[in-house]
């Protein structure tokens, strides 16, 4: 069953500690953690084991905020992989790239070509909308909710899109 992998995602566990505990030196050392921390998120985001793979994922999200800037080299490889990563078997996998990416929208929106970004993103994400599992529907959701924030007006031309999902 699909919801098995979601279980624990709504409570207070030490995974999300964990994030939070990144999130908190993200922002106070930035640059500095990157040269330990990307090493070992690459060979993460590489694993067979897909527990493993989620958890950097996560990470990614979690430094998102304080590494922002230092951060803009490695998004134009990392965002198309993390786009696919919303099509994975596994929905833990799908809703936490749903949350990383959300992490990632004020850089999305505003990096052209918007046909290599923003467009696959708004596709991949109106597709999650409607997946089959409800914890990927609401990250989807949730995450779909930041990325128009920060789109605005740049949202326009996929309102026929967006409405058809949303409406279903």
């Amino acid at each position: 069953d699909d919801d098995d992998d979601d279980d624990d995602v709504m409570e207070w566990n030490l995974r999300k500690c964990s994030a939070s505990g990144l999130d908190i030196i993200s922002g106070l050392f930035q640059r500095d953690i990157l040269p330990t921390l990307l090493p070992l998120l690459q060979a993460k985001l590489s694993d067979a084991r897909w527990e493993v793979r989620e958890s950097a994922i996560l990470a990614l999200g979690a430094i998102a905020e304080g590494c922002m800037e230092h951060m803009t080299d490695y998004l134009p490889q990392l965002v198309p992989w993390l786009i696919q990563t919303l099509a994975d078997v596994k929905p833990l996998i799908r809703s936490i790239s749903c949350w990383t990416l959300s992490r990632y929208a004020r850089w999305v929106v505003h990096t052209p070509p918007a046909e290599m970004y923003f467009q696959p993103l708004m596709q991949e994400l109106l597709k999650r909308v409607l997946d089959h599992n409800k914890k990927v529907q609401e990250a989807a959701c949730s995450a779909f909710a930041n990325v128009e924030e920060e789109a605005g007006a740049e949202l326009v031309p996929y309102l026929g899109p967006v409405i058809q999902n949303l409406m279903f």
